[in-house]
């Protein structure tokens, strides 16, 4: 199954998304002179930790869905978070993160971001900053 993600929910969602990071208890509250930097830090940490998988098929294009709301939940001091995915016709799915886990994948989502050439304003600058020095270039973006 592939989950279709528009460009106008993909900016809602990063921004929400960042926002849950930058308001997570394991880092300092937005209001501190350092909290760029340590989600900073955060965010470098856990691009180093990331081991690419073996990219995966395209779906078949009849078993593509076409978002229509993203539902985010932060679970229990260090437990993570979840993001539910709903389309047409009541269908939904879901996936887990562990917070380094969710780093990650908003890492694979900023390098589709730079592949289809959206702006990126609704990332954070400190997000922006250290993906610029993560990531790989002239590499193409792998499917998850």
């Amino acid at each position: 199954m592939g989950l279709w993600l528009t460009q106008r929910l993909s900016n809602r969602l990063v921004a929400s998304l960042t926002q849950l990071l930058e308001s997570s208890a394991s880092t300092p509250a937005a209001t501190s002179p350092w909290a760029a930097q340590t989600q900073s830090m955060m965010q470098l940490s856990a691009q180093a930790h990331f081991k690419p998988s073996d990219p995966i098929p395209p779906p078949d294009p009849d078993r593509i869905q076409l978002l229509q709301e993203v539902t985010m939940n932060k679970h229990g001091e260090g437990e993570g978070f979840s993001l539910i995915f709903r389309w047409q016709k009541g269908g939904e799915a879901s996936i887990r993160f562990a917070e380094t886990e969710l780093r990650q994948w908003l890492g694979i989502l900023f390098g589709l971001y730079q592949t289809a050439e959206w702006a990126t304003e609704p990332w954070p600058q400190w997000f922006r900053q250290d993906f610029a020095l993560t990531s790989d270039e002239g590499q193409s973006p792998r499917l998850h």
